[in-house]
């Protein structure tokens, strides 16, 4: 995911969402080690991570990766809800697209941070 177009909209996430039913709380561990913590409605799909990060980090493409089970998520799976993709109370990594065309891997593809999904 492209930073630019991730901080325009990590922006315009609004009011972070009050704990409870249909929330959860997801870690993120930044590229630069970071770490940094929000709420998301279970619904909301996975392009508001992608912004949120983005909008934290330092302009460079990225991908974000599940701690456990280790899944790599891009752009392909932006549109998904987090409820889909199983990511209620995760820690997911950011890393950067080394290849810069952000395109990533597929979010059912298995892969290692730093590594090539």
């Amino acid at each position: 995911v492209r930073r630019a177009e991730a901080g325009a909209r990590g922006a315009a996430l609004g009011t972070e969402p009050v704990a409870g039913p249909g929330v959860t709380s997801l870690q993120a561990v930044l590229a630069d080690g970071r770490r940094v913590a929000r709420r998301f409605a279970l619904e909301a799909p996975l392009r508001d991570v992608f912004d949120w990060v983005g909008a934290l980090g330092d302009g460079t493409d990225f991908e974000l990766v599940s701690s456990f089970p280790r899944r790599t998520f891009a752009a392909a799976a932006a549109d998904e809800t987090l409820a889909s993709l199983g990511l209620g109370g995760q820690t997911l990594y950011q890393r950067l697209d080394e290849e810069g065309d952000g395109s990533g891997s597929d979010a059912a593809a298995g892969g290692e941070p730093g590594g090539t999904g």
